[in-house]
């Protein structure tokens, strides 16, 4: 028989054995199928209500109300005639945003007042007589509404009298064009409209329902899958060390993986039973429950039960898979029965936790949350049950804009969106089980752990003296240095030369803590020898080819790493990725050389791989690891070392580095060659800035960075960089070969060469195809004659003062027109239009601006250097909620906080009613004395609620198990009141929406500037511009509540909204649709090479930067 044949025999006897075992336990079949029967229905009864409330609520809030308007003036009556033949034409088919009924009165100008005061009418117009002249005329008439200052009309009243005035408006527009002899048409070339079986129109009741209700539901699915795995992977290795049976085990004639494959089968099947009872309960659940959903909006919402609940249930069998092998390698690395229950408990809260990130508003299946264990089946899930959005009916058309949306909706919705995400997360939870069941089976033949004892530790006594630190301790320094790292973020300097110390710090400090405690072998843990073989100068020799060859391998793989990101990244870098990208710039330009580098390679090296290389991969190798466990440690320290970087951007780089580091040290029994390869890897940027020709020189660091993100390495940088790692590779492999044959003899010239070989890759001159970033061009010649500069007044760009301009465009001018030694003469326009016909025309000689590069433009002017670089950011009032916090916040309620306010009492309450009655009878589980004992029984309480039950306590007592059935019972309700409530806040703030960043810009008022980008943009994320003169307009619309939000230059926009009125405005979401802005020339000005070559030596010697500083400061 064959060897693979007798291994999976082996393991089915093991698992067929643990089968009958769990199904004797009566707790695991209460678990498995019972819990799910009567979570179920409570949760859905309570959502389904709850969401109804809700919905019924915010469809109150947003109806139609009736509006009283009283009119004085002489041009009242032909104002309401107009107003009363719109409402007359429109019928019982009045548009939604209309008021649901309008009283209008006529009264003289005293009593209209006195009505609007007293709050007899909600708005008071005063029509002058030349209204009549203004419709016949092509004027636009300006028409006040007034509102009372006692009981000022709210924002419902403003925007249905303002969509019915737009509408009036459209008629008057319409009637105009015809006596124009203009047709209709001219202004509208495509209107769009669907042909076929109208879908029922949808009510605000079932829309964006079906997202956070199955997106609970799903969370709850995974915990209580992970719970099916629970007991039976305690009972299976826990449970065999407790009853003394695992030392039989051991010796049966199978290998350790054929054991631990046994045991997941087991475990598996188990969960897979308890998933199984939990789809059957859903879709009993769903069956019973669909009275309880609005009505006309069942067949629309689960319209892709069939073919999304298959994909559903086929993403939950590999979240089943990790469940059970994540909960089998917990148990094996515990004692006893009880350490392996406290520790699964946590683990239960971490699986909450990351599937619960899937229902977060924004997160995609399209992302790398779908390879991500839990969360990626979740949001899989919640992809494919999700129902695109519904088609306008024939009769009504919709615009471009809306097709185009409601399209990209559909998209990212159904099971067809979902198939690619359901390939990458089956793909990425068969990794993790077969990298968790290899760690599982060298955990298992693992003595030290499998044959531990109690911990030698008691108090303040530090453990017995061990070779190297185990695998809890390696987790534990990885966990405490994670959480030092992220907590830190919000208390570093900004300075980045103190940042980088202090975040290095919390990094460490966990580990000097743990170094403290456990008395470990500094030499063997660390790898603190030299690499190499033999002995004496030999020895010495033969380690020098594992010093160069980590030299070359550091070097290598930065710059393959930034040829990869230059050629496929082709996304936006984040705002935390580019304000960290300055930084270090700014670090790199403004320190010395040798502060720079001992901050950004040396200091960060030497920790990190104490760290990493250090510590982990010593915990995770193991004292004489193998080979397979190697591999594992490897694997291990490369992707905590990537997540530590916390910047997705970073993580596949720092990766593969961490697996580059990893197996230089295992290779050659030294730490040596991994710091040096660290530090050449994080030398580059420097060197790189060095080949360029500005080390030692001041610089515009935000430019600067730009202009090397859009850098396309030469062929020959990667070919030498390819080179080196094949050498250094070649080199470290010679090095473990001589360090296994314990050779090292004749190796001095050996040694020369390879340092002539790194010299040689590591050579300045291999960059210097870089050295044409900074390259100035040919010089300016002098220009005698008055240099004709057109301007238009923006605030904090150009703004006059006793009829002189000033501004940061008139400081920006005023230094290149002295570099070029030319006299100016200022042309004052009022609009972009005006100013880019002057420039085409010749009729200017400069378009100081300074105005955004695009493409558009630059077919019709020539634009210099860049002078700044910025982009868009959005501007919303104070009271609208806005930002991560707000967005945070939202998803909690009074509702929510008293019903998790409740459970919290009723916990503790259950806890010292349980303690109370068993405490005489049962002191072993609740001891006598009050602090212990309620503690021990409060810890129950939440070990139930969470996993089912407490294995290691019992309840003797008849009031004591009815006190228990009872906190079982109501604790299920508890949960699922909170899940429900939860979910209908999450379901009415997807309803109702706020303004956080661009994407939310979809069917919402967007000041605009005219002739400037931001309309255009807007457009591009579904938002309807409205366009303004100048930036005081355009946050008047807003603050006036005739737009929803502003969107403009991010530097000129916060310096408008620091100028107006304290706590008016806020700026929301990052900036987005980022641009180079720089001065318009005509077609081949002689004014282009001598304005370029000043701004490059501006930005050298850092005067760009003090000027945008100078009037907008910095806001980063």
């Amino acid at each position: 028989m064959s060897r693979p044949v007798a291994s999976l025999r082996a393991a089915w006897s093991l698992a067929r054995r643990d089968l009958v075992e769990f199904l004797r336990d009566r707790r695991t079949v209460v678990v498995t199928l019972l819990l799910p029967m009567i979570t179920y229905p409570l949760v859905a009864l309570s959502s389904a209500l709850g969401v109804r409330t809700a919905l019924e609520s915010t469809t109150e809030q947003t109806a139609a109300t009736p509006l009283a308007i009283v009119m004085s003036g002489p041009g009242s009556p032909l104002f309401a005639a107009r107003l009363g033949d719109l409402l007359l034409a429109a019928g019982d088919s009045s548009p939604p945003e209309w008021p649901s009924d309008v009283f209008a009165e006529i009264e003289p100008p005293e009593r209209a007042q006195e009505l609007l005061e007293a709050g007899k009418v909600d708005l008071w117009i005063d029509v002058p007589d030349h209204f009549a002249e203004s419709l016949l005329a092509d004027d636009t008439f300006e028409l006040e509404a007034r509102v009372a200052d006692s009981q000022p009309a709210t924002a419902k009243t403003r925007d249905q009298f303002q969509a019915l005035i737009t509408d009036l408006a459209e008629q008057i527009r319409t009637e105009r064009m015809a006596l124009a002899g203009i047709p209709p048409s001219l202004f509208d070339p495509i209107h769009l409209s669907f042909v076929g079986k109208p879908v029922p129109k949808a009510g605000l009741e079932d829309s964006g329902i079906l997202g956070p209700l199955a997106g609970a539901i799903l969370v709850l699915l995974a915990v209580l899958t992970m719970t099916g795995a629970f007991y039976p992977a305690i009972d299976a290795i826990a449970g065999e060390k407790e009853r003394g049976t695992i030392e039989t085990l051991l010796i049966v004639p199978c290998g350790s993986l054929d054991i631990v494959l046994g045991k997941f089968l087991a475990v598996f099947g188990v969960t897979l039973a308890t998933l199984a009872a939990n789809v059957v309960s859903i879709l009993l659940t769903i069956l019973v429950s669909l009275r309880f959903l609005p009505t006309g909006s069942t067949g629309h919402l689960l319209q892709h039960l069939g073919q999304g609940g298959l994909l559903t249930l086929i993403a939950f069998i590999g979240l089943a898979a990790v469940a059970a092998a994540m909960s089998l390698a917990v148990t094996t690395a515990s004692k006893s029965v009880k350490e392996a229950q406290n520790t699964l408990t946590p683990v239960i809260l971490l699986v909450s936790a990351l599937a619960g990130v899937a229902i977060v508003p924004g997160i995609r299946s399209d992302g790398i949350v779908s390879a991500i264990p839990f969360a990626g089946q979740v949001v899989v899930s919640r992809t494919a049950l999700t129902p695109p959005p519904r088609q306008p009916d024939s009769e009504q058309g919709e615009s471009i804009a809306e097709a185009i949306r409601d399209m990209q909706e559909a998209a990212n919705a159904g099971p067809k969106a979902a198939l690619l995400p359901l390939l990458v997360t089956l793909l990425s939870s068969g990794l993790v089980t077969w990298l968790l069941l290899r760690g599982t089976a060298a955990l298992l033949t693992d003595e030290e752990i499998l044959f531990r004892g109690p911990d030698a530790a008691s108090g303040f006594r530090r453990p017995a003296r061990r070779q190297v630190p185990g695998v809890i301790h390696g987790g534990l320094a990885l966990a405490l240095g994670l959480a030092g790292l992220w907590y830190v973020q919000g208390i570093s300097p900004e300075n980045i030369v103190l940042a980088i110390p202090v975040q290095q710090l919390a990094v460490v400090l966990p580990l000097l803590l743990l170094l403290f405690w456990q008395r470990v072998s500094l030499r063997q843990t660390f790898s603190l020898r030299w690499p190499g073989g033999g002995h004496g100068v030999g020895k010495f020799l033969s380690g020098l080819p594992a010093v160069a060859g980590g030299i070359l391998v550091g070097g290598g793989v930065f710059i393959l790493g930034a040829a990869a990101i230059l050629q496929f990244g082709n996304l936006e870098m984040s705002p935390a990725m580019k304000a960290l990208s300055e930084k270090l710039l700014s670090l790199m330009l403004e320190q010395p050389w040798w502060l720079a580098w001992l901050l950004m390679a040396v200091l960060p090296a030497c920790l990190e791989e104490l760290l990493f290389r250090g510590w982990v991969l010593s915990a995770f190798a193991g004292e004489a690891p193998s080979r397979n466990r190697m591999v594992i440690a490897v694997f291990i320290q490369a992707s905590c070392f990537a997540v530590f970087h916390l910047l997705p951007e970073r993580m596949p780089q720092t990766f593969l580095l961490g697996l580059a580091l990893g197996s230089i040290v295992l290779a050659t029994g030294s730490i040596l060659p991994a710091i040096l390869c660290h530090i050449a890897n994080n030398s580059m940027p420097l060197l790189l800035l060095s080949a360029s020709g500005v080390r030692g020189r001041e610089a515009l660091p935000a430019e600067l960075a730009e202009e090397l993100g859009q850098l396309s390495l030469p062929p020959a940088a990667l070919a030498l960089a390819a080179g080196a790692i094949v050498i250094g590779g070649s080199l470290l492999a010679w090095t473990a070969w001589l360090r296994q044959a314990s050779a090292g003899r004749t190796l001095g010239k050996l040694a020369s060469l390879l340092f002539v070989l790194g010299c040689l890759a590591g050579s300045p001159e291999a960059w210097a195809a870089e050295a044409d970033l900074l390259d100035g061009g040919p010089q300016s010649q002098p220009i005698t004659q008055p240099v004709r500069v057109a301007i238009m007044p923006i605030k904090g760009i150009v703004e006059y003062v006793d009829d002189q301009p000033r501004g940061y465009s008139i400081d920006l001018w005023t230094e290149l027109a002295r570099r070029l030694e030319v006299q100016t003469h200022y042309v004052r326009l009022d609009s972009i239009e005006a100013l880019f016909t002057s420039t085409t025309t010749g009729q200017v000689d400069v378009l100081l601006g300074p105005l955004a590069m695009t493409e558009q433009r630059e077919r019709i002017v020539d634009f210099t250097h860049p002078v700044a670089h910025s982009g868009l950011q959005i501007a919303v009032p104070r009271t609208r909620d806005s930002g991560l916090w707000i967005a945070l916040a939202s998803l909690f309620s009074w509702d929510l906080l008293a019903i998790l306010a409740g459970v919290i009492g009723t916990m503790v309450l259950t806890g010292h009613l349980l303690w109370w009655f068993e405490r005489r009878h049962n002191a072993d589980s609740f001891p006598a004395r009050y602090p212990r004992g309620v503690w021990e029984a409060v810890w129950w309480s939440v070990s139930t609620i969470i996993t089912g039950g407490c294995e290691n306590k019992e309840i003797s007592t008849v009031t004591g198990r009815l006190i228990a059935v009872a906190w079982m019972i109501g604790g299920i309700v508890l949960v699922a009141l909170l899940t429900s409530t939860l979910t209908a806040t999450m379901t009415v703030e997807q309803v109702t929406g706020t303004i956080r960043g661009p994407r939310d810009l979809a069917g919402r008022f967007v000041a605009c500037q005219e002739g400037a980008v931001t309309s255009e943009a807007v457009r591009e994320y579904g938002g309807i511009p409205r366009i303004y003169a100048d930036l005081d307009h355009m946050l008047d619309a807003v603050h006036n509540e005739t737009c929803d939000a502003a969107v403009s230059e991010a530097h000129t926009l916060m310096h408008a909204i620091s100028t107006a009125e304290e706590g008016e405005f806020r700026i929301v979401g990052g900036v987005f649709d980022s641009f180079d802005f720089g001065l318009a020339l005509p077609a081949n000005s002689p004014l282009r090479e001598p304005l370029n070559t000043a701004i490059l030596q501006m930005r050298e010697a850092g005067l760009l930067d003090e000027i945008k500083d100078r009037w907008f400061g910095d806001h980063d």
